[in-house]
């Protein structure tokens, strides 16, 4: 699945409100006075077009490093010497750190510029275009909307819901909206995308039916660990996982590794990719591309330009030996002191997601790639892993489709993986902790299965065996996180208990024998995990609000107001 060069060099034309800006306000409001021509709207291409930039540009301050900092350092999956990560990984995140900042701005920015196609699609479409096309073209928009929404509702809680963009300019300042409000706008608009999206894509890349359906099975199941496992949102987020898997034609990729890397044809998506960012690393146009790359290759020679930046990022202790790899750890028995956290021999999503002295990728450069010590025969004081997922290589392994901080790899935002495993996490909950039905033992043993593991053997899955599965599938994939939130929610001990269990900041390296080390720094401090519900500075389950946003709307401190949802099918 990709999208043609054509739509993703000339989505920006195609705007109706300039995106490019950032305002003063993290709401990004559209500027006024630039409204494109009237006419646009002529043909199904032309709303083809203007959906366009909803799946990059909007999402580029996202991608480029919030979601893999909120998603996965503060997941406790990353260790960095990057002070803007540091502080989402030892939670002392401030309201003006940039990385926060920008993941505030990038989901508005996504919300807004769908609302502006909404509206623009309703007021200006030309009358012969057909009811479904234009219904279509909305369910995009709303789909992107609600996406986002989602994702402020469990990082946030409490925040403005906007429907009508232009409405702020002359009213700025918007009170926030309860959380379940949020949650339940979004589930409104994946209702309408799934009853207006086409079953399959007619053009590569865009989302689908599915799509809209995955997202209700995540948002119900969101929705059940935030309510004490409601039966009602249980069944539904089991409900729709079985639709998808069942009805939606989609399987799993046979090879993991294949995922993550660009194929020699003019798509990089997979058949179980139900909701992907899509980048090109074509044009002079910033904000289009993956920059992924750029910031986790171990060094310029995985990139081929002056990019490469990933030496001082790598994964913490425990993530090796949740991957199945033997730690020699001198201060802490990971497995012994939290049995959740070790792996099995052997999988292959190791590899794939971080590499480890010795690991061999043919594909990443004309002669093969080793990642492996600077001096085998002494003791290795460098960075003991490096990052893997989304570094693809250089030009030169690549057809020529890379350039400096610049790769066309999509970025999954959804995978059908996930959805195989929510439905068997459904079990788990109604079952109190464990499960022995039939289904959610196949298709969480056909995630296992095609990462080269066998099949539970026992006939019963506990909830943290589908956790820490479902860690390992989507590690450094953004999500992680998020599943913590969730855990939070009805467990909080446990998932503090998890956070503890960690060891965050323990040194990896090789011993004298080329074997890992994680050892305790001598200044180590176990980390606090404050989860104080009415006081958000001190709640490392809620993000704080920017500075600025709440310098520069007054009701940003006010209560939370129920939202009224006339407004949502008023203005959608």
């Amino acid at each position: 699945m990709r999208y043609s060069k054509t739509i993703l060099t000339t989505v920006i034309v195609a705007l109706v409100f300039s995106v490019t800006g950032c305002g003063d306000s993290f709401f990004t409001r559209p500027p006024e006075g630039e409204l494109t021509a009237d006419n646009f709207y002529n043909s199904e291409q032309d709303l083809r077009m203007a959906t366009g930039a909803l799946y990059n540009q909007v999402w580029f301050d996202w991608n480029d490093k919030a979601s893999f900092v909120i998603g996965d350092a503060r997941a406790g999956n990353m260790w960095s010497t990057d002070q803007g990560y540091s502080q989402f990984i030892e939670f002392s995140v401030t309201s003006e750190n940039p990385r926060l900042n920008e993941a505030w701005r990038s989901l508005y920015l996504a919300i807004n510029q769908s609302n502006l196609v909404i509206q623009n699609i309703r007021q200006q479409a030309a009358g012969d275009i057909p009811e479904e096309a234009v219904n279509q073209a909305i369910a995009e928009a709303r789909f992107i909307r609600g996406y986002a929404y989602t994702y402020l509702g469990q990082l946030w809680g409490p925040a403005p819901i906007v429907t009508n963009t232009p409405r702020l300019i002359d009213q700025p300042d918007r009170r926030r909206n309860r959380r379940a409000d949020v949650f339940q706008f979004a589930i409104n608009d994946f209702e309408f995308a799934a009853e207006h999206l086409p079953p399959s894509a007619e053009e590569a890349g865009r989302v689908t039916e599915w799509s809209a359906k995955g997202m209700l099975a995540r948002t119900y199941w969101t929705l059940a660990t935030f309510n004490g496992m409601d039966q009602q949102y249980l069944d539904q987020a089991r409900s729709y996982s079985r639709e998808v898997i069942t009805q939606s034609g989609m399987s799993l990729r046979d090879n993991y590794g294949d995922l993550f890397l660009l194929s020699e044809e003019e798509t990089n998506n997979t058949q179980e990719a139900l909701f992907a960012l899509q980048w090109t690393y074509e044009g002079n146009t910033w904000g289009t591309q993956n920059t992924t790359q750029a910031y986790w290759a171990a060094s310029s020679d995985l990139t081929g330009f002056a990019d490469g930046w990933g030496g001082g990022t790598g994964v913490q202790g425990w993530v090796i030996e949740a991957f199945g790899e033997n730690t020699n750890s001198e201060s802490f028995d990971y497995s012994q002191n939290y049995p959740a956290f070790q792996g099995e021999a052997g999988d292959a999503r190791r590899t794939e997601t971080f590499m480890m002295n010795g690991d061999q990728y043919p594909e990443l450069l004309p002669n093969g790639y080793t990642y492996s010590l600077d001096d085998p025969s002494g003791a290795y004081s460098g960075n003991a892993t490096s990052l893997k997922k989304y570094v693809i290589g250089p030009p030169s392994v690549n057809d020529g489709r890379v350039g400096e901080m610049r790769t066309g790899i999509d970025t999954y935002m959804l995978r059908l993986s996930e959805i195989y495993l929510t439905y068997a996490q459904t079990f788990v909950a109604e079952g109190g902790g464990s499960t022995s039905n039939s289904d959610a033992l196949q298709y969480y043993n056909m995630v296992r299965q095609r990462a080269g593991l066998d099949s539970d053997q026992d006939g019963t899955l506990t909830r943290d065996e589908v956790f820490m599965e479902k860690w390992r599938e989507l590690a450094f994939e953004g999500q992680c996180w998020f599943m913590l939130v969730r855990w939070h929610e009805y467990q909080p001990e446990a998932a503090k208990d998890f956070i503890r269990a960690q060891r965050r900041g323990y040194s990896v390296s090789y011993n004298s024998s080329a074997e890992i080390l994680v050892s305790e720094p001598d200044d180590y401090q176990s980390l606090d995990v404050p989860d104080n519900p009415d006081d958000r500075a001190n709640n490392v389950f809620l993000l704080q609000y920017p500075e600025q946003d709440l310098l520069q709307n007054d009701l940003m401190t006010e209560d939370p107001v129920e939202y009224d949802f006339s407004e949502q099918r008023a203005d959608s």
